[in-house]
């Protein structure tokens, strides 16, 4: 289901949501890791950066998938402008391959708003 829809939604917008996806998540395991190797003080400002990070790059993924539906609509619009009377399946396909993105980015967008908000509540 992932490597269909990587490739239905096109690669140039779900690989870098994929690949935010797979950073969001090493970020959260390394700055865990921080946590548990030292409780020293010279590791909280580089704890908290990437923290932050990880929040931003949720909300950069978000805006990519947003852009990869508007292309996706503008794509859309003229194929039906090209082609004049188009049957309304082929429209509603053509709509639901451009809603992945942003599917994927918005779940992208929670996971990381719930893995920076526990984080961020559990810092010392």
């Amino acid at each position: 289901m992932i490597t269909r829809h990587l490739i239905e939604g096109g690669i140039y917008y779900m690989l870098p949501i994929y690949l935010l996806a797979i950073i969001i998540v090493a970020l959260s395991l390394w700055t865990l890791f921080l946590r548990r190797k030292s409780s020293q003080k010279s590791s909280k400002p580089m704890e908290k950066g990437l923290i932050n990070t990880i929040i931003f790059l949720g909300s950069l993924g978000f805006i990519w998938g947003m852009l990869g539906q508007i292309i996706g609509f503008m794509q859309i619009a003229d194929v039906i402008h090209e082609y004049g009377d188009i049957a309304p399946s082929i429209i509603a396909g053509g709509i639901k391959v451009s809603m992945l993105t942003t599917a994927y980015g918005t779940i992208l967008l929670l996971i990381s708003g719930i893995i920076w908000f526990t984080l961020k509540s559990t810092s010392k």
